[in-house]
C-alpha cells in the first residue's frame, strides 16, 4: 500500500460525476479526493483505499470491494444493498423499462433522472450533452443486478447512512435494510431532502456529517 493513503474519498453514484459534490465540497472546506467513473470524462480512482469513504448512491458498489478491509470509515449517502426490494417488484420493472429506453433515448432518460434525483426541489444541473452511453448503460445493468454482500462493511468501525426523507428513487426503505445489516451504523433522515440532497442540501449534509464526527 502507498505511504501517501488518501484520506478521504468521495465516490459519486450512477449518471453523475465528480461535480455532484462541489456544494457539498464547498460546504465541507476540506481537501477531499473525489472520484470519477469516467461518464462524462476521464476515470479517476486512487489505487489505495482511502481511510475515510463518502459514496452516493451506486457509488459504494463502484469502488473495489478490496477496499472494504481497510477503510475506517464509511458514511453512505442514499445508499444500498441491492437497489431493489423483494418486497416491491415494481422496482424491477421499472429498471428494465429504463434499460429499454436508454438504448433508444439516452439522453432524454438522463434527464428524467436527473429531475428524479433532486425531486422536490428543481433541478439545479442538467447532464452534460457528450457522454459515454456504453459505461452508463453498463453500470444502469449493475445497478439492476447487484446485491452487495454486508458481510465486507461490517468490520468498518463507523459508518453513517445518510437518506433523504423525499427520495423517490432509493427509498427510505432501502437505508433502513442497509441499518439493519450493519449494527455498528447510525442513520439520520434528511427532512424535505431528495435523492440529490449532497448537492441541494450540502449544507446540511455536512452540518449532519460533523455533528456524527463530533458525538460518534
Amino acid at each position: 500500500m502507498s505511504k501517501n493513503r488518501t484520506t478521504e474519498f468521495w465516490m459519486h453514484g450512477w449518471g453523475l460525476g465528480d461535480f455532484f459534490f462541489a456544494p457539498l465540497q464547498k460546504s465541507s472546506q476540506e481537501e477531499v479526493t473525489l472520484g470519477n467513473q469516467g461518464y462524462f470524462d476521464s476515470k479517476s480512482m486512487p489505487a489505495d483505499p482511502p481511510k475515510r469513504l463518502l459514496a452516493h448512491s451506486l457509488g459504494l458498489h463502484l469502488v473495489p470491494q478490496p477496499w472494504f478491509a481497510q477503510v475506517e470509515e464509511l458514511i453512505l449517502l442514499g445508499s444500498f444493498l441491492s437497489f431493489h426490494s423483494p418486497s416491491v417488484p415494481r422496482s424491477e420493472r421499472a429498471v428494465k423499462r429504463m434499460i429499454s429506453k436508454f438504448e433508444k433515448e439516452p439522453q432524454q432518460v438522463l434527464e428524467e433522472f436527473y429531475c428524479n434525483c433532486f425531486y422536490p426541489q428543481e433541478t439545479p444541473i442538467r447532464p452534460q450533452v457528450n457522454f459515454k452511453a456504453g459505461l452508463i448503460l453498463e453500470d444502469l445493468h449493475l445497478l439492476d443486478q447487484q446485491r452487495l454482500d454486508p458481510a465486507l462493511l461490517q468490520s468498518i468501525p463507523r459508518i453513517l447512512i445518510l437518506q433523504g426523507e423525499e427520495d423517490v428513487i432509493v427509498p427510505t426503505e432501502r437505508a433502513k435494510d442497509l441499518q439493519s445489516h450493519l449494527p455498528q451504523a447510525q442513520m439520520k433522515i434528511l427532512q424535505g431532502a431528495g435523492h440529490g440532497f449532497p448537492y441541494s442540501h450540502a449544507v446540511e449534509t455536512w452540518e449532519a456529517i460533523q455533528a456524527w464526527r463530533k458525538n460518534d
